[in-house]
């Protein structure tokens, strides 16, 4: 006997904002448990929390409850004018000076650095003084960075992934649509049939 022909159909919705802030808290929470070495986490971190705003903002230009209308147009801006151009559609005020609003600013400058890193030369000269005989070069660390390189750390990570979460809660409230709650990765469908 023929075995009959099967049809399987597959769907799924990728909420790709998501996935990027659990990069995010894994990065973050990898550099806390293992502190030697760890400022390529909160790097990793703070980029991957950079990335999940810039995606949820194209996810909420897309499929937030009032589609943005040429959102497609406004996706090859600039993380910043996506998010001035989502707040003012549905009329949330910002300030840059506080948090958490103050906190994206710097984020967003944080990513920008990485995005379109340039190398540069830096130089410092001091006098420093000797505690002991025993104390050398050796023992001392590098203290000339890039501002960039000053904000790999751990509070910086944890507040803007502090703020972030803020902002996308406030937008949330506003934009999002409850078939599609925020923090879902998104949904999948799979299923096998006979083939008529």
């Amino acid at each position: 006997m023929k075995k009959p022909e099967l049809k399987e159909s597959q769907s799924r919705q990728v909420n790709t904002y998501v996935e990027l802030w659990h990069a995010s808290i894994v990065f973050l929470e990898n550099g806390m448990a293992n502190p030697k070495g760890s400022t390529y986490q909160y790097m990793a971190s703070l980029i991957f929390a950079a990335f999940t705003l810039e995606a949820y903002l194209n996810h909420v230009g897309y499929l937030g409850k009032e589609k943005i209308s040429s959102w497609e147009d406004f996706e090859k801006l600039s993380p910043r004018k996506k998010l001035n151009k989502i707040l003012y559609k549905y009329n949330i005020n910002q300030n840059k000076s506080e948090r958490p609003f103050e906190t994206i600013e710097k984020l967003f400058d944080f990513r920008n650095d990485l995005a379109h890193g340039k190398s540069v030369y830096m130089e410092k000269e001091e006098l420093v003084s000797w505690k002991s005989q025993e104390e050398s070069l050796l023992g001392r660390t590098v203290t000339l960075k890039t501002e960039w390189e000053k904000y790999c750390s751990e509070e910086s990570a944890a507040e803007a992934r502090e703020d972030v979460e803020k902002i996308m809660l406030l937008i949330d409230e506003e934009a999002g649509t409850p078939e599609n709650p925020l923090f879902n990765s998104g949904l999948g469908f799979h299923s096998i049939e006979p083939a008529e």
